[in-house]
């Protein structure tokens, strides 16, 4: 995130509460801290920065799955745009335009999309697992 004002401090129990069972990472760019959560344990963290700024983290370092799954969230967000009714005004009054390079629905991976060419019968996923897995 990279938010105008040091809002993470704010955010922190927010997201304990709701996502205590989960591993999470939250940084802020514009303060260069951010904070991890896991197995209940809250601690500072710092990163390269460079990294999160050329369009996010090399699927190396990402958890198993995290690429099937923005993909699969890719998706579900193309199917339900109804196009003919995209106000692009109203999304922005929702959420500003610089931070929407920072959700997965705004960007794209650098593979050629999995979806589109997918078998639609028969062992779906584990053919999508095997492609979209990261080289």
């Amino acid at each position: 995130i990279e938010p105008v004002f040091n809002t993470l401090p704010l955010l922190i129990d927010h997201f304990a509460d709701r996502l205590s069972d989960q591993p999470w990472i939250m940084y802020d760019l514009a303060r260069h801290y951010g904070v991890m959560h896991q197995r209940g344990d809250i601690k500072e963290v710092f990163v390269d920065e460079t990294l999160i700024r050329k369009g996010g983290l090399p699927p190396e370092l990402l958890a198993d799955g995290e690429m099937l799954l923005e993909e699969l969230w890719r998706g579900y967000y193309d199917a339900i745009t109804i196009k003919e009714r995209n106000n692009l005004k109203q999304q922005r009054r929702f959420m500003p335009r610089r931070y929407w390079k920072y959700m997965t629905e705004h960007r794209r991976l650098r593979v050629e999309s999995c979806v589109e060419k997918a078998p639609w019968s028969g062992g779906f996923f584990s053919w999508l697992e095997q492609k979209c897995r990261p080289d």
